[in-house]
């Protein structure tokens, strides 16, 4: 490997061939790297003398897979020199509370001056009252945090836990039965547009308790693009959408909803005109991605240039019927892009869209089945 290399990002690196590899790249000193566990534990001896190996590395951004928090304390306390780390991770632990945050940042990170925490776990099962409680201590007032949790079920939260202001793009959200926990004195709207400018994305996701229409709580995100909706019931028909699309439009301003542009609609069958209403909620989309049986739309949409069509497998479809309902309801697209999971039709899909749509000049087709190659 070449010793040379000072910034490095890497994907799917087991935790316990990290300290391997930082060996090998002494003059480090930014690392990009998402780390998985591979279900035998390690101990601390595994990064032994790490410390005096990375004289350089000052920044590093790390997500883990499952990995135990201990073994992410065992690398972290090598790392003295560090003065930005950002971490996020899809479990929560009773281990990864604030307490011991601020042991192994006080104990270890001595030159430590940006720190970005963001958990995820969707199925959490923990004493919100400790964790709560083990952020409230002075030293977290220099990076203050938010803990958002749902009820999915009597014994299970979906946590999200995270500093402020948060650091990612996209975060996941619930139109109803959203509890905010903040360790900041004083919150108001001021607090949103300062804590919530890097989001332009809210996946919106509807569990079957979404029915109880306790609307979360308004956050201002100045500058949101994108919307995305998933359902986690088999079949999204057995709810309230049109309560639903009541309450977005409360939960939004007008200017709002007309800075959105882009919608991502994941579930195969939706309620009849839904997908239309929901549209109408958002004057300026441009760009929209949703499933070919989710095509039964009532009016046309001029403002999409821009349209990506899932066709998979497990649904019965028709291709004439999905070419003719794309250039009926988005006329003026010029660009589109089909994923699909066989390609029994993709020379009718090519062939008919450049003959239809007048304004096409980008098409693209993703075949997810590698058993089944096109013919050249």
């Amino acid at each position: 490997m070449n010793t040379s290399l000072t910034h490095v990002t890497l994907n799917d690196c087991f935790i316990r061939d990290l300290a391997k590899l930082l060996r090998r790249i002494p003059n480090i000193q930014k690392l990009d790297i998402t780390c998985v566990h591979d279900y035998n534990p390690i101990d601390d001896s595994l990064f032994d003398g790490l410390a005096n190996v990375l004289p350089h590395l000052i920044e590093l951004k790390l997500r883990v897979f499952y990995v135990p928090f201990k073994e992410v304390k065992y690398f972290l306390r090598q790392l003295p020199k560090l003065i930005k780390l950002t971490f996020s991770s899809l479990l929560i632990e009773t281990d990864s509370n604030g307490s011991n945050w601020e042991r192994i940042i006080n104990g270890y990170l001595p030159n430590l001056k940006k720190f970005s925490l963001f958990i995820n776990d969707e199925a959490a099962n923990i004493n919100l009252d400790e964790l709560i409680a083990s952020f409230n201590s002075l030293f977290w007032q220099q990076w203050p945090v938010m803990i958002e949790y749902y009820l999915t079920t009597v014994d299970s939260k979906h946590l999200m836990l995270y500093t402020l202001p948060i650091k990612k793009d996209t975060l996941h959200t619930f139109l109803y039965g959203l509890q905010l926990q903040t360790n900041i004195n004083t919150y108001d709207s001021n607090t949103d547009r300062s804590c919530y400018k890097k989001i332009d994305k809210l996946d919106f996701i509807f569990h079957e308790t979404s029915l109880s229409r306790n609307l979360s709580p308004k956050r201002i995100y100045s500058n949101l693009k994108r919307l995305s909706f998933s359902f986690v019931s088999i079949d999204p028909r057995t709810y309230e959408t049109d309560n639903i699309l009541m309450d977005l439009s409360q939960m939004f301003s007008t200017s709002e909803l007309a800075q959105i542009e882009e919608i991502f609609l994941y579930d195969r069958i939706y309620p009849t005109n839904f997908v239309s209403n929901l549209l109408k909620l958002f004057p300026n989309i441009n760009y929209l991605k949703l499933s070919a049986s989710s095509l039964d739309l009532s009016i046309t949409f001029s403002s999409i240039d821009s349209l990506t069509i899932i066709v998979d497998s497990s649904t019965e479809y028709n291709s004439t019927n999905i070419l003719r309902q794309i250039a009926s309801h988005f006329p003026d697209i010029s660009m589109l892009r089909f994923e699909l999971t066989n390609n029994n039709d993709i020379y009718i899909l090519i062939s008919y869209c450049f003959r239809k749509l007048a304004y096409l000049t980008l098409m693209t087709v993703a075949i997810n089945e590698s058993s089944s190659p096109v013919d050249r």
